[in-house]
């Protein structure tokens, strides 16, 4: 049976103490120690060399002009479902991977990450996201088209520098409702690899490679949740829709997979789903409807 997270309930100090804790033991398990300059976590590293060594790749034929003119946004751009669900997966990395190159160049410029009183676990954090860009590019590779991310558009630059100017604590409530959408986002992804359920070994991998994005979402969304106080919380869940339109006004080809700001609001009403090997988030609280979250009419 499906377990969910409810990211905007308010843990109590036990809790936040607890998954905060079980969160530094599951990180230094799965990913080992950082090293900021070369960008890379001791043991994931070596799981991300071998899975770029791998050959798995699809064999049909790509259109990889059209791939390529529909990343610059291009118009008037025909995609088949593979290639309207490629720009998807692909364009989710740009946004975040600014943001991120952006958050670690103001640390090592300053220390401190706003907010928080050790940058530890943050550190750890943007790590994984620069990972996910490797991913996603190794996700591209996997169907046959080479992918380097490039810059956003000005929008999400602007937005990406706005936030800097913000308290601490209200930079990460954006950043909450973000993860939440993104999390929804991937697992829809997940789902919709099915459109290469031709190829077996390919549709297998790809789901593999957005399985491991997903464990870190659903993780990142607990973190926030642990740090946030109760404004914070109420603000990221006030901002989610308004985070699921912008999202899907930046990523279009979404809506061309069916995935709408209400699917994607609806999708989130119970929760974000948590992977079965996160035990430790799986308990009765976790399980209760919180359906509020989707606007009449949504």
């Amino acid at each position: 049976m499906a377990r969910f997270l409810r990211p905007f309930r308010l843990l109590n100090g036990d809790e936040r103490t607890g998954h905060v804790a079980a969160y530094e033991s599951w990180l230094a398990k799965r990913d080992g120690d950082y090293d900021l300059d070369a960008r890379t976590l001791s043991i994931r590293e070596p799981r991300m060399t071998t899975l770029e060594a791998e050959s798995v790749a699809w064999s049909g034929e790509v259109d990889a002009s059209a791939f390529s003119a529909a990343m610059k946004n291009e118009r008037g751009v025909m995609l088949d479902l593979r290639g309207e669900w490629l720009v998807a997966a692909a364009k989710a990395s740009e946004g975040e991977r600014y943001g991120v190159e952006m958050e670690l160049a103001h640390f090592r410029r300053d220390r401190f990450f706003a907010g928080f009183d050790s940058p530890d676990i943050v550190l750890r954090v943007l790590l994984q996201e620069a990972y996910h860009t490797r991913l996603l590019s190794e996700l591209c590779r996997t169907c046959g088209v080479p992918f380097e991310p490039g810059r956003p558009n000005l929008g999400t630059r602007w937005f990406c520098a706005s936030m800097r100017l913000m308290p601490g604590w209200l930079r990460w409530a954006f950043v909450l409702a973000g993860e939440c959408v993104g999390a929804a986002l991937f697992r829809q992804l997940h789902a919709k690899a099915s459109a290469f359920s031709s190829q077996p070994a390919v549709q297998e991998r790809l789901r593999r490679i957005l399985h491991e994005i997903l464990v870190d979402e659903v993780l990142h969304i607990a973190f926030l949740r642990a740090h946030l106080g109760p404004l914070g919380i109420a603000i990221a869940r006030l901002l989610l829709p308004i985070t699921a339109f912008g999202v899907l006004r930046e990523v279009p080809t979404l809506r061309h997979l069916g995935c709408t700001p209400g699917g994607l609001l609806r999708d989130l009403a119970l929760g974000v789903e948590i992977p079965s090997e996160l035990e430790w988030l799986m308990h009765d609280r976790e399980t209760e409807e919180f359906s509020s979250l989707v606007p009449a009419g949504a």
